[in-house]
This record gives structure tokens, sequence and C-alpha cells, in this order.
């Protein structure tokens, strides 16, 4: 078995410098995950009156943010708890550290393009039928 990296480094003095940076960093991408959140359920129920109340038939990407968005806190818990699996791990490897960080970052990337997407999409296509 070769020598495999772990993010478990100490230095001198005893912190453990990569370990907190570690937990910073997915600390940070958790609270974008929150805000992505709140703003998608704040901002769905004005959209989605608008809409009915235009009579208007939202993309297909408007009508399923519409419907998922009161799930969506669902995933910065789900990243909260693999940070936490992960931070709990007395050596977690490279790539474990890793692939928690880009699945928590990616995460909250697309929900993040989802949701301006399927807010401008509708106010895009009225604004084009408008004039």
């Amino acid at each position: 078995m070769g020598a495999e990296e772990h993010i478990v480094v100490s230095s001198t003095n005893g912190a453990l410098a990569p370990r907190s940076h570690l937990a910073v960093l997915l600390g940070v991408l958790i609270c974008w995950q929150v805000y992505v959140v709140v703003a998608a359920i704040v901002h769905s129920l004005p959209l989605g009156a608008l809409l009915s109340g235009l009579s208007a038939e939202p993309p297909l990407i408007t009508r399923v943010y519409l419907r998922t968005a009161l799930f969506w806190p669902l995933a910065p818990v789900l990243s909260a708890v693999l940070a936490v699996d992960l931070l709990r791990r007395p050596a977690p490897s490279a790539f474990h550290s890793t692939a928690v960080v880009l699945v928590i970052a990616v995460l909250g990337f697309a929900m993040q393009a989802w949701a301006n997407e399927a807010f401008f999409a509708p106010l895009l296509e009225l604004m084009r039928k408008v004039g």
C-alpha cells in the first residue's frame, strides 16, 4: 500500500492548520448554500404569484424551481452532515477531503445557477413579448 496523503498535519506549535482551513472552507460553502436556499424560497413565492397573476406559463426550469424550492434546505443539511463526517475523521485522505469540498461547492453552484436561470427566464421572456 502506497503512502497516502492525509489532511491532518501538525505544526510545531500543535495547531492543525490544514484541518482548520478545511473547516473554514466548508463553513463558508455551507453558509453560501444557506444564502442561496433562503433567497430561493423568498423569491419563489412572489415569482409564483406574479406568473399566476399574469396567467403566464413559465418555462420548464422555472416550473420545476417553483415546485422544488421548499425542499432546497435539505442541501445545506446534507452538506453539513458530509462536512462533520469529514472533520470528525482523525486522518481523512486528500481524495476524500477534496471530494467532499467539490460535492458541497458544486451543489451550491448548481442551486445558485438554477435559481438565477429560473428567476430570470420568465422575466426575459415577458420583456421580449412586451417589446
